[in-house]
């Protein structure tokens, strides 16, 4: 068992292979399976997030914790090949989430999302206007055949906006989601559907991005809890899917795991952070295993 730095989040790349954890002292990446140390670097502060694109060198930072690494109205482009910040783009406010793709870089405001192309020198491309955002909601389709954008809508907290970065003029679409506030969505890999769940946290609701119409709803249970990411299902090209399961080794709420679907088919991965040990250790527990024996689960730990 290995402890590090106090974590402040942890976040999949685009096709689950890898996930990033933001810490109070720098980032480490890891291979997802087999469980393997791929990369750390150590810094003089906190990284709030880490967002990755694919396995690619360039991974987008933003500074947080008690002593942020960056001012937490920047965004840095990391490379992790030369171990050195290569892009710094400084924002007129505090930066809530940031998302890549191949050819774009969206950085998210508390109430405006901005679109840069990524480049050795990125040139501001778009800024649309979104209702509060303090989590940096907000989701960017990786294809290369669809470069659909989507975050909370200004007319409603509660409702998604959909904008294709490949025709910006273009009307928008707005999905009427929830009644309370969003606290999470998730493209899939094709971009031609969206989860979404609210503040309530009791029903996730699945809704095709063209049509606008709802497809699927799943009710997580009756009391509230946080969702931070609805799992989005790889082994069967442009579908969602989600499961609810107990983990053995958790019981609090304030537990947080994070989860997709393996590549083996039916087969859930996992990285979960327990509480009790968040703040002190930074301990993470990593799981495989089929959904048909979703209580008899092997782990590691790192």
């Amino acid at each position: 068992m290995r402890s590090f730095s106090g974590v402040l989040s942890v976040s999949f790349n685009q096709d689950f292979g890898c996930f990033a954890c933001g810490l109070d002292s720098g980032f480490r990446v890891f291979n997802t399976d087999p469980l393997k140390h791929s990369y750390e670097e150590k810094l003089s502060g906190g990284v709030a997030k880490v967002e990755m694109l694919f396995r690619c060198n360039y991974i987008a930072l933003i500074g947080g914790g008690s002593t942020p690494a960056f001012p937490t109205n920047v965004v840095v482009i990391w490379d992790v090949a030369n171990r050195k910040e290569v892009v710094r783009l400084e924002m007129n406010g505090d930066v809530t989430g940031v998302r890549l793709r191949r050819d774009r870089i969206v950085v998210v405001l508390e109430t405006t999302v901005h679109v840069f192309s990524f480049t050795d020198s990125p040139s501001q491309l778009h800024v649309f206007d979104s209702s509060r955002n303090p989590r940096g909601i907000c989701c960017l389709c990786p294809s290369s055949d669809n470069s659909l954008l989507a975050f909370p809508s200004p007319s409603s907290p509660s409702a998604v906006v959909c904008i294709n970065l490949g025709q910006p003029d273009a009307p928008s679409r707005n999905i009427a989601a929830h009644m309370r506030p969003l606290s999470a969505i998730s493209l899939n890999s094709t971009g031609t559907q969206i989860a979404t769940a609210s503040e309530k946290g009791t029903i996730i609701r699945v809704f095709d991005t063209v049509t606008c119409a709802i497809l699927r709803e799943f009710r997580r249970g009756t009391n509230p809890a946080t969702v931070f990411w609805p799992l989005r299902k790889l082994s069967l090209p442009g579908e969602v899917s989600f499961s609810r399961f107990q983990l053995p080794f958790s019981t609090k709420k304030s537990d947080i795991c994070i989860c997709a679907f393996g590549p083996q088919p039916e087969s859930i991965i996992g990285v979960h952070q327990l509480s009790s040990l968040r703040s002190a250790l930074g301990f993470f527990f990593f799981f495989v295993f089929p959904l048909s024996a979703l209580f008899e689960v092997g782990t590691r730990v790192y």
